[in-house]
């Protein structure tokens, strides 16, 4: 059986920030829906090498467990992990998810790989380290630029059974827009190809075009997907790049409308 599709904001650093998105979220009709909220928070090899200390974008490695429990009950809060250093990728996702028992205490179980092609051998020892983990592949733009359609689906069949989720993510959290043609093939394929994979969509999703794009893509791909925004969704003020919560709000305002039929007012255009 398929994970549930859900409907993703990534780059959470504050409890104030998830607060205010689970608020959002409930207001928008998706507490009791079939699409998940998902919550996503920014970590790399970097941030665990010096768990103490920030990004830009991400919290410090320490904080992500207490950031994980305030994620409302039954939404899904989601490591969005980032290495070049695949041969010891296992090591450190044991690293990341043993920080204060984060998967032990049921507090954080997914994780979104943001890197091309991760060995296939390193996800099967993921697998048996942290058997209940959902495991999210993104397939970003490096990861697929040079390959055809038939070619993409061709690796990504080597996931099957191993990875819950399969993201087309050519933006990779810089608010570029998707292909949409493209997108939509790729999502066509995909599906045909992993029965048992849900297939999600990332890349310059806002509140001024989540509701068309999504109607756009449901028109001829008749199956549940999950969404994912970052950059977009983003401001940079006094030197400091954060979540801009009305965008956050347009954004799921947006996507309430087009996945759950909610009768909302529409969103203003995106700036």
């Amino acid at each position: 059986m398929k994970a549930s599709p859900y409907v993703g904001i990534t780059g959470f650093k504050t409890k104030g920030e998830i607060e205010v998105t689970g608020k959002f979220f409930r207001e928008n009709g998706f507490y009791e829906s079939s699409y998940l909220p998902m919550f996503g928070f920014l970590v790399s090899e970097t941030r665990l090498k010096q768990k103490n200390v920030s990004g830009k974008k991400s919290p410090a490695a320490e904080d992500l467990t207490y950031l994980a429990r305030q994620v409302p009950q039954g939404y899904l809060p989601m490591m969005h992990y980032h290495t070049n250093n695949l041969e010891t990728l296992p090591a450190q996702i044991r690293d990341l998810l043993t920080i204060y028992q984060m998967y032990e205490r049921g507090l954080c179980r997914a994780v979104q790989l943001n890197m091309e092609w991760p060995p296939v051998d390193k996800i099967e020892e993921i697998r048996h380290d942290f058997p209940e983990l959902h495991i999210v592949l993104q397939l970003s733009n490096r990861g697929m630029d040079s390959l055809s359609v038939a070619e993409i689906v061709q690796k990504s069949r080597s996931y099957d059974g191993l990875v819950q989720y399969t993201l087309i993510d050519p933006s990779g959290g810089f608010g570029i827009s998707y292909d949409s043609e493209r997108a939509l093939e790729l999502l066509t394929e995909l599906n045909a190809a992993l029965p048992n994979i849900r297939i999600g969509l990332a890349g310059g999703f806002d509140g001024g075009n989540v509701e068309s794009r999504i109607k756009l893509i449901q028109e001829q791909y008749h199956e549940p997907f999950s969404i994912d925004a970052q950059g977009k969704l983003r401001e940079e003020a006094a030197g400091i790049n954060i979540l801009d919560i009305e965008k956050v709000r347009w954004y799921i305002n947006g996507a309430s409308r087009a996945l759950l039929s909610q009768n909302l007012p529409a969103p203003i255009e995106s700036q």
